[in-house]
């Protein structure tokens, strides 16, 4: 799972397009990094902002331009939280920096509903 970023800013690239989350459904939203040289960092940070009755329901994942799956959060962190506004770090160092990356947030509950607001990578 993701931990809490230690490190200074670098290169940040997001998507603030809104995408609705749907009850027992999937959203991916991507982003194209470019310009990157090498590797993404062992420490990739991630912002995600969701809005989102209970952020309990909610799994995440980024997957890397080659398709990697790399877990960010579990649907069990963060029951009973409304909205969901963090920064997570996750390692990423096996993977090329430049390509298109994807969140995808799964709700894995029926009964609440929400959007993810906008997401970022920051090398």
């Amino acid at each position: 799972m993701g931990t809490t970023p230690q490190r200074p800013r670098g290169p940040h690239v997001a998507n603030t397009t809104d995408f609705p989350i749907a009850d027992l459904e999937t959203v991916l939203s991507p982003v194209t990094v470019a310009g990157v040289p090498g590797k993404a960092p062992a420490d990739l940070d991630i912002e995600i902002g969701i809005e989102h009755a209970d952020s309990g329901d909610l799994r995440i994942d980024v997957i890397a331009p080659d398709g990697a799956v790399i877990p960010v959060k579990d649907e069990w962190e963060g029951w009973g939280v409304p909205d969901f506004h963090v920064v997570y770090a996750v390692d990423a160092s096996a993977h090329a920096a430049n390509g298109v990356w994807r969140l995808r947030v799964f709700d894995t509950r029926a009964g609440h509903t929400g959007r993810l607001d906008s997401w970022a990578l920051r090398f």
